[in-house]
């Protein structure tokens, strides 16, 4: 079981992202409450590929925002906290409620 680093209350489900990049991104920035930097993340998702992948570091913000659109309807989002050496953590969200007329 999980202990969700923003409430510290235990989950027992597993929250499912899509794809097994960001599920791998997910799944490290969740259990690290300290959050993760952007190399970090590089290192931890393309470890296995040959050519190192991509140079470019915004492919983690692109996959960040995919994770996002999955994780507002729970009530999380993982949010950078800016400038150089940022990380990004895991954070408990609002939910918005949607008034349907």
């Amino acid at each position: 079981m999980k202990i969700c680093p923003c409430c510290k209350r235990p989950i027992s489900l597993q929250i499912k992202v899509g794809g097994q990049k960001r599920q791998r991104l997910f799944d490290y920035i969740f259990a690290h409450s300290g959050g993760a930097t952007s190399n970090q993340l590089m290192n931890l998702i393309y470890a296995d590929d040959p050519d190192g992948g991509p140079e470019n570091p915004n492919v983690i913000s692109v996959m960040v925002s995919q994770i996002n659109k999955k994780l507002k309807p729970l009530g999380y989002a993982i949010r950078g906290s800016g400038g150089p050496g940022s990380t990004y953590a895991v954070r408990r969200e609002p939910l918005s409620l949607s008034l349907a007329s």
